[in-house]
Parts: C-alpha cells; sequence; structure tokens
C-alpha cells in the first residue's frame, strides 16, 4: 500500500484490471479477445505520442526570485493544468507553523464528475494510515497497556513469532514476511470470504509462516506488520479498531470528517472521494474495496485536507502523547549491521525530512515534513494517477523554499 515502485505504467495496470474483472464476471472468450486486440491498438497509438505518466507533467517551474505569494500562485496554475490534463483529480496542502499557505482540490469525488471535491472531502490515505496506527499504539503506550519492547505473542497468542516485539511491528524489522493477503486468498473459503484484523494473525500460524530475519535485525516494508499493530490495539484497548482510533484520536484532536472504514464498517460513507481509474479507450469506473479489505492498519484511514491540517498540529505541538513517545517516530533503529533504519513509527526518514506515500486502489498519496517542523504537505489523489508521487516530488522540493 505504498513505498513499492513497479516499471509499468497505468495503461498496463488498467488493462490489467479489466482483465481480472472479466475473469470475476465469467465472461465469454470474446470479451477477452476484444479487450486484448484493443489494448494491443492502443499500445500502437501511445507509441506515436508522450507517455500518459508524463503527459501534461510540465516542470514546476519557480523563478528563486518569486515571493511567497508568486510561488503559491505559479503552484495553484501548475496544479489546475495538471487537473485539466487528466493526470491529477484531488487535493494538495502546504502550510508553515500551521498556517495553510495552499488548501485546494482539483478534480471530482466519483468516477461519473458529479460531485466536486472539497477541502472536507475525506479520501482514502492508503499507507499513510501507518502514521494514525503508530500513533493508536503509543497512546496504549502512554497509558501503560502496552510496551514498545513488550512480545506480541502476550497480545496476540496466536502469533508465530515470539521473539518479535511491538516495537518491531513499527519500525518494520520483525522478519515476518509480509504475507497476509497471499494467505487470505489462499484460505478465502474457511474465511467465508471476509477478511478481519483478528484473522491475521491466525493466518499466518495456520500457514506456519516463520520469520525470514532475526527481528531487529533488518528493515523490510511491510503491510502484515501494521495489520499486526492494528490488532495490537484491538487486543489491548478490547475496541475494535475503527472505534478506538475514533476514540483515541480523531474526536480529541476534533479531525471530524476522518475515520477509518473498510468492508467490515457496515456502512457506504458516501461523502468520501470514491476511488477510481481512467481506462484508455473504455471509461472512467470505480474501484470498489476487494473482499480481503475487511483490514486496516497498514491503510483503511479517510481524512481530508482540513482534516490534515489538525494532523499536522499533533506532530509540531502534540498534546495527546508525551514528547519522548512522537521522538520515537522520527528516530530509525540501529539494525545489526551497525546501520540506522530509515523508517520510524510509521514515518520514513531522509535528508528532507519524515514522510510516506501510500497507493491502493485509487488512492496516490503523499506526506512529508521539513526538518525544522514547521513545513508540511499533503498530497492526495483518488484517480489511480501515477504521476502523482511525481508531484508532489517537486512539491516537496518548493517546500523548503516558502519560509
Amino acid at each position: 500500500m505504498g513505498f513499492r515502485r513497479g516499471r509499468r505504467g497505468p495503461d498496463f495496470y488498467a488493462y490489467l484490471g479489466l482483465v481480472l474483472l472479466l475473469v470475476a464476471l465469467d465472461a465469454p472468450f470474446a470479451a477477452f479477445a476484444a479487450v486484448i486486440l484493443g489494448y494491443l491498438g492502443w499500445l500502437g497509438l501511445r507509441a506515436s505520442r508522450p507517455s500518459e505518466k508524463t503527459a501534461g507533467l510540465a516542470r514546476l517551474e519557480v523563478p528563486d526570485d518569486a515571493t511567497e505569494a508568486e510561488r503559491i500562485a505559479r503552484i495553484e496554475a501548475w496544479l489546475e493544468a495538471a487537473r485539466d490534463s487528466k493526470t491529477f483529480n484531488g487535493g494538495v496542502l502546504i502550510a508553515r507553523g500551521g498556517e495553510p499557505l495552499l488548501m485546494r482540490t482539483f478534480g471530482v469525488a466519483d468516477p461519473k464528475g458529479e460531485r466536486p471535491l472539497t477541502t472536507s472531502t475525506p479520501f482514502r490515505l492508503a499507507s499513510v494510515s501507518k502514521q494514525f496506527t503508530a500513533a493508536a499504539v503509543l497512546t496504549l503506550v502512554r497509558d501503560g497497556r502496552v510496551a514498545l519492547d513488550q512480545p506480541v505473542v502476550e497480545l496476540l497468542p496466536d502469533l508465530p513469532h515470539p521473539e518479535v516485539t511491538v516495537r518491531h511491528l513499527l519500525n518494520q524489522t520483525s522478519g515476518i514476511p509480509d504475507a497476509y493477503m497471499r494467505l487470505a486468498k489462499k484460505r478465502k473459503r474457511a474465511l467465508g470470504g471476509r477478511l478481519r484484523i483478528a484473522d491475521v494473525p491466525g493466518l499466518l500460524a495456520h500457514a506456519r509462516i516463520r520469520s525470514r530475519r532475526t527481528p531487529g535485525a533488518h528493515y523490510e516494508y511491510s503491510n502484515t506488520d501494521y495489520v499486526l499493530a492494528a490488532a495490537v490495539v484491538e487486543a489491548a484497548s478490547g475496541t475494535p479498531f475503527e472505534a478506538y482510533l475514533r476514540e483515541a484520536l480523531f474526536e480529541p484532536l476534533g479531525m471530524n470528517g476522518s475515520r477509518v472504514w473498510n468492508r467490515e464498517s457496515g456502512d457506504d460513507f458516501p461523502e468520501r472521494a470514491i476511488d477510481f481509474v481512467r481506462f484508455p479507450l473504455f471509461g472512467v469506473y470505480p474501484l470498489d474495496p476487494m473482499w480481503f479489505d475487511g483490514v486496516s492498519g497498514d491503510g483503511g484511514v479517510f481524512a481530508s485536507l482540513e482534516d490534515l491540517l489538525v494532523w499536522e498540529r499533533f506532530w509540531r505541538e502534540p498534546e495527546l502523547l508525551p514528547a519522548e513517545l512522537v521522538e520515537e517516530c522520527f528516530r530509525g533503529p540501529t539494525l545489526a549491521n551497525g546501520e540506522t533504519s530509515d523508517y520510524g513509527f510509521g514515518w520514513a526518514l531522509d535528508f528532507m525530512g519524515p514522510w510516506h506515500n501510500g497507493a491502493w486502489l485509487g488512492a496516490r498519496t503523499f506526506v512529508a515534513r521539513t526538518p525544522a517542523n514547521d513545513g508540511w504537505l499533503a498530497v492526495v489523489d483518488n484517480a489511480a494517477n501515477e504521476a502523482t508521487e511525481l508531484f508532489a516530488l517537486q512539491l516537496r522540493l518548493q517546500l523548503e523554499t516558502l519560509r
């Protein structure tokens, strides 16, 4: 749900998605033949023009001596052009010291184009959700119900990894293979066609999945680690993950439009930005959650630009958590080879500051802070635009100049 970058463009995934849809519908052979021939024809057309990924993605040019107002105006015009070329459909928040310099949406909230996006529209955050999961775990650490160096099996007895601690999950150094989706697919019938957070430790136990590496020795990005972290929240609090985040984070912070939502939530959440994809030659289609999207922790959080501004303050001026726990989120652990990992608790770390990206269904997300902790960038997209991260990286370069 984030961090992994493929080599194939959005056209390939659109084609693959349509083929999988035809498989699910048990479509006749003629339908498959039409799709394959159509895709090959599309490839021929693409060869004579710029790629879909870069078409309309002009470089963001801002003069070095531009004023802050001029920079923001250039950024807005650049994003408007991206919306018009259908290479961006989402929202951007740029803030300094908690004050928004730019908070605006560009595009539509549903595949039919009937609802415009607004700054209060909740977007799927995909893997950016991991920092919310980490924060939820830390509220339990604050309350003495969880310890960072506590073995996870004390809370999840089915987990076949006795040496893995809560800290290992949050740092993504557990050594547990990222296998929960693959294992769930193998046991779909036994699971009754639904997957919940509490099912995942048992999946690992049933498959006898063992750690590939010594816990704490290596960093490996793992969605499974963060679903297990959500299971820790449920086990330690005695509360469903969705309810716990609402009670422990969203309500105290005043993030009134934010929530966890998945197939187990029991409602349609109609105000959200609905994920969709534009299929070349075939139109626009919604991207609905899959049967195993009943889990959260690795993803599942929805938030608006307005609430992401509140979330910025949570990190800059922490009130719900002690400062030492917040600092843990931005500290990479020392690994067995003596190197320092570049992943804290729900945050990746580099020379430009903490950041995280996400990708699931139509969501493409990116958040970043400056090292001085006064700059904040959030980019959200609900239309499966592969270029979104390239937009985010260009905006991140501008973040340091807006001071």
